[in-house]
Formats: structure tokens, C-alpha cells, sequence
């Protein structure tokens, strides 16, 4: 049994009908976010005297009092504690959250934000030649127009998840940007990201990789698979098949799995067993193979 924090019931045949959770936990964009640790930060504010954050239409939303809060403030304040994707998309200032008999905060009966004409009201257009090119990156892997895209909205608020981010940097790195994960995680706008790609990116000529061949130590993990007395060995191969519209020479396709074979090291392993037991088992890289 795993305690997941799920809530359930048996029914009469047998099945389980889910109930909800028992915390406020939320998994968004591919991130698993406790609703309670934005409120806690937004506590935090000096003018706020309550807060309850929830999701809604795939996105976070804050609901504060007093009425008189300033929303900005807020968000500015929360986004020196908390990371980029629990910083909700609206927050809402209320004269008095809404509550049930029993005292609690009635989520049930907090308004609903149009988001569409929230994130349509300011658009912040690009001003620099990096924020252009990252724009039109945005655009193509979010699939938005980029006039639909503000510089001054956070890469989240825009509809990105962890799959798309990194779609993102691997499209950076095809056009030799340098941008990584931990930047889009951190960072909280388009134009900040877009800055720290440029700073990133003058600095960013290294070395490539040396390809490696030669003795190679098993890890741990490796040892242990192959420990494994295997009935059916054919069960851990993968053939793939694939169908090209056009017709190449060998020669051509001598060259596409030659620079594979030279870029993934892993593909020119192969084991060695001299002396037949475990503990000689080592793993060796070619430097080139024949093809």
C-alpha cells in the first residue's frame, strides 16, 4: 500500500470510487504542487489578512483579502520564495473569502477568472533581438501566435509544462542558444529568460565532447541485470523499422550510422567475459565499427 494522499470508497462491486485527495496537493503542467505552500507565502505579505489558492482551467489562481490588496505587490513579493510554476497566474482580491458552515474556505464557491482576457489585457511585445528569436521559439513549440505572447508573462502562464521546456531547449540548442532547465524553472518572465539566454549564450563555446572508447566499468544497475538468469533474452531487444520516402545509396546511409555510431558511445559497447564470472565482466567501448 502506498500512501498517495488519494481519498476513496468500495462500492458494492467491488471498485473504487475516487473521493478527491485529503490535502490540497495538484499535479499541473507535470508538477506536483501543495496549494498550501502559496498560501503560506502570500501570508507572508503584510497586507494580506487571507488567502486560498486553488487551480482552475490549468492554472493557479490566489484569492486575498482585504479587497484593497494590490495583486502586483503580491506577486512580486511571493516570487522571491516561491519557483516560477507556483506563482499563480491571477490573483484576485476579495472583500471576504467565501466560507462554509463549518468555517472553512468554500472553494467551491470562489469566482472563476477569465483567463483569456487576463493574459490578453497587456501584451508586452518584444524589444530586443533576443527576445524576438525566443518569442518566435515560444511560438512554435507552445503552438501560440506570437502576437498572443507577452514578454512580461512567465513561460507557465503561457500554457508551458516540463515536456515543452524541454522541447524549448532543445530547439536553443539546434540554433546554438544556450539555454538549460534550471533557467526556465527560475526564471520568472520571458524577457528575464531571454536575458539570461543571451548572457548564456556568449558564453557559451566549449569544447565538444571527446568521444569515448576503451575499458568501461559496469554500474551497479548494469551488474545486476545481467546477474539475472534470462529465459527469453530476445524480450529486452527493440528493432525498429523504418521507411524512407526517398532512395539512398549505401554509401549514404554508411555515413548516417557511422556519425550515430560516433556520437552516442554507448552504441559501440559491447561486454567481455575473459574469464567467465561476474566480477570480470567489463564493458568496452570501439572507437569506430565497421558498418
Amino acid at each position: 500500500m502506498y500512501l498517495t494522499g488519494d481519498l476513496g470508497c468500495w462500492l458494492p462491486n467491488g471498485k473504487i470510487k475516487y473521493l478527491g485527495r485529503k490535502d490540497h496537493q495538484v499535479k499541473l503542467r507535470g508538477f506536483r504542487i501543495e496549494l498550501g505552500e502559496i498560501e503560506q507565502a502570500i501570508m507572508k505579505h503584510p497586507s494580506v489578512t487571507a488567502a486560498c489558492a486553488i487551480a482552475q482551467d490549468g492554472n493557479l489562481v490566489a484569492f486575498v483579502t482585504p479587497s484593497v490588496c494590490d495583486p502586483q505587490s503580491i506577486t512580486q513579493f511571493i516570487s522571491q520564495s516561491l519557483p516560477p510554476f507556483m506563482v499563480p497566474a491571477a490573483i484576485v482580491p476579495l472583500d471576504t473569502l467565501p466560507l462554509t458552515r463549518i468555517g472553512k474556505v468554500d472553494r467551491t464557491a470562489l469566482p472563476r477568472v477569465d483567463f483569456n482576457e487576463l493574459y490578453h489585457q497587456d501584451i508586452v511585445l518584444s524589444q530586443t533581438p533576443a527576445e524576438t528569436v525566443l518569442v518566435g521559439m515560444l511560438a512554435e513549440v507552445l503552438r501560440l501566435n506570437g502576437d498572443q505572447i507577452s514578454t512580461g508573462s512567465t513561460f507557465f502562464q503561457l500554457g508551458g509544462n516540463s515536456l515543452t521546456a524541454i522541447r524549448l531547449v532543445a530547439k536553443c540548442q539546434q540554433q546554438g542558444l544556450a539555454l538549460a532547465m534550471a533557467d526556465i524553472n527560475r526564471t520568472h518572465t520571458i524577457a528575464q529568460l531571454a536575458k539570461r539566454m543571451e548572457s548564456h549564450s556568449a558564453t557559451a563555446e566549449r569544447e565538444p565532447y571527446p568521444t569515448v572508447s576503451g575499458p568501461v566499468r559496469l554500474t551497479p544497475i548494469q551488474r545486476e541485470f545481467l546477474a539475472e538468469d534470462f529465459q527469453w533474452p530476445q524480450a529486452y531487444q527493440s528493432p525498429l523499422v523504418f521507411q524512407c520516402r526517398t532512395v539512398h545509396d549505401c554509401s549514404t546511409w554508411q555515413r548516417v550510422v557511422a556519425q550515430l555510431l560516433s556520437y552516442h558511445d554507448m552504441l559501440r559497447f559491447h561486454l567481455t567475459d575473459e574469464q567467465d564470472s561476474l566480477s570480470a565482466l567489463m564493458g568496452v567501448i570501439e572507437p569506430s565499427l565497421d558498418i
